[in-house]
């Protein structure tokens, strides 16, 4: 139940955000990334290669597009508007800035919630977030 109320406040922040930085389309488009890039990344994750699942949201279930989906979507939103507010910085520095970020924001809460359970090594985990940022910030500039 928590994480709902998680989910809506960091949909709500970044739309305020990006609608007081005159960044509302991007704001909106970095959000449908992360829809479409979630669904595409649990398909992949959850269902064919089993690296991780969810046990109170199960794929595909009612709670997990209530839930999760826009939780991807609050995702792909974080990493685009923080990238595009990074501007001419390096991509180390900006994606580096954005893991740390999303560590703490991210991946420190669901020690403690378990919305998400890993049944892969923590260093897979770690290496996995080089990609993620990557792919949801390819899927952005596709799509833009």
């Amino acid at each position: 139940m928590r994480m709902r109320w998680f989910v809506l406040a960091g949909g709500i922040i970044l739309g305020i955000l990006g609608f007081l930085r005159g960044e509302l389309w991007e704001a909106g488009i970095s959000f449908c990334t992360g829809l479409a890039g979630g669904f595409a990344l649990d398909l992949l994750g959850v269902e064919i290669l089993k690296l991780w699942y969810y046990p109170r949201q199960p794929f595909p279930s009612k709670l997990y597009f209530l839930i999760t989906l826009p939780s991807w979507g609050v995702f792909g939103a974080a990493v685009n508007l923080t990238w595009n507010s990074m501007g001419s910085m390096s991509l180390f520095v900006s994606s580096t800035t954005i893991i740390i970020g999303l560590l703490l924001f991210h991946e420190v809460p669901n020690l403690k919630t378990k919305s998400w359970v890993y049944r892969t090594p923590s260093w897979v985990v770690i290496l996995g977030w080089i990609p993620l940022i990557t792919f949801f910030r390819m899927l952005y500039v596709f799509l833009t």
